[in-house]
């Protein structure tokens, strides 16, 4: 997200997602393949869940990992 004078927002900037395709192994277990080669470094899934928060903070689990 960002903030500044004129607002707020919340979310993942356009130039830092990445594409990538998905397969359900089972209920809440998925296989993820991104679909460009990822460059070493931290990265994250936001999962957005329905329902309300201030500010979204309460509405989203991120689960973050690491290419070597």
């Amino acid at each position: 997200g960002s903030i500044n004078l004129a607002g707020a927002k919340t979310g993942v900037m356009d130039k830092d997602r990445i594409g990538f395709d998905y397969q359900m192994v089972r209920p809440g277990v998925f296989r993820v393949q991104p679909t460009a080669q990822l460059a070493k470094g931290e990265y994250g899934f936001i999962y957005s869940l329905a329902g309300g928060g201030a500010g979204g903070a309460v509405t989203a689990r991120i689960f973050d990992f690491a290419v070597d």
